[in-house]
């Protein structure tokens, strides 16, 4: 019911819930990791199996990500790249691979004691995000979605000559782009058949959209040309 209310509340004030979630909970609650109240919502869709609880919880991320992505893109970000390329040693230790799903066989009790060790840890204060296949397609899924947010919010985004002119005033989504192509790439090349599809369609998405944006460094080359090798 939580849930429920807060995506309806951040369909309107996405802001103004995010900063009440921090202002709520101190550093000692270890609740809320470095990215807020996203990080708290993405960690959660790695224990939540009720399909319901996560549908409200995808909504909820992607009305946050389209009311306050493009003024905080660097954070944004650098949490879709953390869910998608960090694949934890104890996320692997405690479910038998790095996919997030439970194995079907015990492979021994020391397994078992792993696992129940990594759940009754106590919780830190900034834990690391332990990602599960399901949750590595939805970051996909929210970097399309960054994209989308920023072509709508300004054209400077696309644009790298005007994006280091304004560097000191703005974040622009162009100089992200080597991020961009690498969480593509990570998502793309990984052991999950929906998690590349979803990689392959992200890199699609980020060839079309800066397809044209020059190389100001080398006249008449593009951008892109530097990310041959991973394309």
């Amino acid at each position: 019911a939580a849930i429920a209310c807060l995506r309806q509340l951040t369909t309107r004030e996405a802001k103004e819930v995010t900063e009440h979630a921090i202002s709520i909970f101190s550093d000692d609650d270890g609740l809320l990791t470095e990215y807020g109240l996203m990080g708290m919502l993405f960690g959660m869709l790695d224990t939540e199996s009720d399909s319901e609880m996560i549908k409200n919880i995808h909504d909820t991320i992607t009305s946050m990500l389209q009311m306050l992505a493009a003024d905080s893109l660097s954070q944004w970000l650098s949490m879709c790249k953390r869910v998608l390329t960090v694949a934890s040693e104890s996320d692997i230790t405690a479910t038998g691979g790095g996919l997030g799903e439970v194995p079907k066989d015990n492979d021994g009790d020391e397994d078992d004691d792993n696992a129940e060790f990594h759940t009754d840890e106590p919780t830190q204060t900034h834990p690391a995000v332990q990602p599960r296949w399901k949750t590595r397609v939805f970051a996909a899924e929210c970097v399309r979605k960054i994209i989308t947010t920023c072509e709508q919010a300004n054209t400077k985004h696309f644009d790298l000559i005007s994006a280091k002119d304004l560097h000191n005033r703005g974040d622009y989504l162009v100089l992200h782009l080597s991020d961009l192509i690498r969480m593509s790439f990570m998502a793309a090349t990984s052991d999950s058949d929906q998690l590349r599809l979803e990689g392959l369609k992200t890199l699609q998405e980020i060839i079309d959209k800066f397809a044209r944006v020059p190389e100001p460094e080398f006249p008449g080359h593009l951008l892109l040309e530097q990310f041959q090798a991973q394309v």
